[in-house]
């Protein structure tokens, strides 16, 4: 009787836990880089903002229904719901964008740390494309003169 009762409940929590994981995947295509590049984006970090949003979405998302399938079915109840659900929600909150904020930010404190870029960049590009060294294309910039281009990479190559 004890294996008929494991076998019933093994096939029946691999199915809920199947069920489960099927409409997290679902959730996660939900997030894809494809819904940013189909529109135009228009401000300087909207990318970023959009991924932090994303993630934290998806943290309280991921985190609450694997919270409550784990509290629901372990033995041990709601404090192996919880701790389980947190650390799935922070696990799914870094794929679905969190991770991609936080590369994000650590690069630009280390670039401002470093005096290599400012820290409110938007502000120093925007300055830059008044005097025509840059120009704005959607949100983000480029050159206006090849040559100067080919003059600041040289300049930086030789300085190392």
């Amino acid at each position: 009787m004890g294996v008929a009762t494991g076998l019933v409940g093994g096939l029946v929590a691999g199915l809920i836990s199947g069920l489960v994981m099927g409409l997290l995947m679902g959730a996660l295509s939900m997030f894809s880089e494809k819904q940013i590049i189909e529109r135009s984006i228009l401000t300087p970090n909207e990318g970023v903002r959009r991924s932090i949003i994303n993630g934290v979405i998806f943290t309280l998302i991921v985190g609450l229904i694997f919270g409550l399938f784990i509290g629901w079915f372990d033995v041990n109840g709601p404090l192996d719901g919880l701790i389980s659900g947190s650390l799935f929600g922070i696990g799914g909150g870094l794929i679905a964008g969190l991770q991609a904020a936080i590369q994000h930010y650590t690069l630009r404190f280390w670039l401002s740390q470093t005096h290599l870029l400012p820290w409110k960049t938007v502000p120093f590009l925007n300055d830059a494309t008044t005097r025509i060294l840059l120009r704005r294309i959607g949100s983000g910039y480029s050159f206006t003169h090849r040559l100067l281009l080919e003059h600041l990479a040289d300049r930086q190559a030789s300085s190392i």
